[in-house]
């Protein structure tokens, strides 16, 4: 029998932080992961900090957050934070004033109810919904992008690449009436 390897606290928090992104979790449990988040900072800083910048470079890429090169350390450890925390928010925004993100970040989560995990949940579940339909059945130039990039340009059938063709065409249409003008 294989014994798992322990998690580091970086896997650890970021299991934490994208759990609502790829299951739903109920309120408690939300803010059983913030509490848990809160409490293992010291110890993600410290590991955090025995990582290289490209190590870091590459939690920022799966965070899906873009950055320049050649930043300081400091900054890449800075970002990564701000990103962990701001999952939290459920795609709500985050009002505050300079020096205060912490307290606002930690009322917003607080003040969190099943509301606006629901609303949440709903946009993501809806989000799914237009992915799939795009995937499956294109009918506009981004979702036949979408389409081609996943499946590549020969896989669409005879009539989606009529269909393709003719959206491009009124694009370059419309492109050529905007340039003229």
């Amino acid at each position: 029998m294989k014994k798992e390897a322990k998690k580091t606290v970086i896997q650890e928090c970021y299991e934490i932080v994208i759990q609502p992104y790829r299951e739903v979790i109920d309120l408690a449990k939300y803010k059983a992961n913030y509490a848990r988040l809160e409490e293992l900072k010291p110890k993600l800083i410290e590991e955090f900090k025995t990582k290289t910048i490209k190590e870091l470079k590459m939690l920022i890429y799966r965070l899906g957050i873009q950055v320049q090169n050649r930043l300081k350390k400091e900054f890449y450890l800075s970002r990564i934070m701000d990103a962990f925390e701001s999952l939290f928010l459920l795609k709500r925004p985050l009002i505050f004033t300079i020096g205060e993100r912490q307290n606002a970040l930690k009322k917003l989560i607080e003040g969190t109810n099943i509301h606006d995990l629901n609303n949440f949940y709903k946009s993501r579940n809806k989000s799914k919904e237009q992915r799939d339909k795009s995937q499956n059945d294109p009918q506009t130039l981004a979702d036949f992008y979408v389409y081609i990039s996943n499946n590549g340009k020969d896989s669409l059938n005879e009539e989606q690449n009529i269909r393709f063709k003719e959206l491009k065409a009124q694009e370059q249409a419309y492109n050529q009436v905007i340039n003229d003008n």
